[in-house]
Parts: C-alpha cells; sequence; structure tokens
C-alpha cells in the first residue's frame, strides 16, 4: 500500500501525455474546421476578409475539444492542463508555420494565442464547475 506520501505526489508523466495527446486532436479538429472553412470561401459562402475570424475561432474550437480530452484523463487542476493544451496547440501552429513558410506569420499571432489558450482554459472551467456540482 501507498504512504501518504507517495500518494501525495502528483505525477508530471501522465499529464504530459493527455496534454500531448490533446493538443494533437485539438491540432486535428482545427484542421478539418480550416479545411471546411477554406471551401467555404472558395464557394463564396465567407468572404476573404473574414477568414483571420474564422482561423481564430477555428483555433478556440480546436482548443477547446482537444482539452476537455486531456482533462478528462487528469483529474487534478483543469484549468492549468486546459490553458497548457491550448498554448501547445499554439506552439504547433508555429512550428508548422515556420516548417512550411519558414518564417512566423505575425499577423494573427495574439488572436491566435488568446483563442487556443482560452479555448483550453474555458474546458478547464467547464469541468471544474460540472465537477464541483457532482459532489454536492
Amino acid at each position: 500500500m501507498r504512504s501518504a506520501e507517495e500518494k501525495s505526489h502528483f505525477e508530471i508523466k501522465p499529464v504530459i501525455i493527455s496534454v500531448i495527446i490533446g493538443s494533437l486532436f485539438a491540432l486535428a479538429v482545427s484542421l478539418m474546421i480550416l479545411l471546411a472553412a477554406s471551401a467555404a470561401v472558395i464557394w463564396g459562402i465567407i468572404s476573404p476578409e473574414s477568414t483571420s475570424i474564422v482561423a481564430i475561432c477555428a483555433c478556440l474550437v480546436g482548443a477547446f475539444t482537444g482539452a476537455l480530452l486531456a482533462i478528462k484523463k487528469i483529474k487534478h487542476q483543469p484549468l492549468l492542463i486546459g490553458a497548457i493544451t491550448g498554448l501547445a496547440l499554439f506552439v504547433l501552429f508555429i512550428l508548422i508555420g515556420l516548417i512550411f513558410y519558414f518564417r512566423v506569420m505575425p499577423q494573427n499571432g495574439i488572436g491566435l494565442l488568446l483563442g487556443t489558450v482560452g479555448g483550453g482554459a474555458l474546458a478547464g472551467v467547464l469541468k471544474a464547475t460540472l465537477t464541483k456540482k457532482r459532489h454536492r
């Protein structure tokens, strides 16, 4: 049986694994939304001027879903895990920009950062409030 010291120890390995899985899932969701949005721009449903707003919304939705997946496996600190998952998604988008364009596109950098971290934190807040309601 574990001692009290071992029970209070917070293991970091499952947190890192769930954040990586959540951010990769968030990347897949965001790219699917962006693919659908690009098709809508080609067909004339969405104007090309509103693509930056669509990109931020896609990042927010992707970070929200990825953070929900990451928080599902980790019960401690849902707000922190969600925000870190959103930040990992932002880093993935930066890396993709560096790999394919050899530079970082600064046009919507702050908006994408706020969208990804905000979406992850929103999932953390949602999970924390639902968890508190169940304990009552």
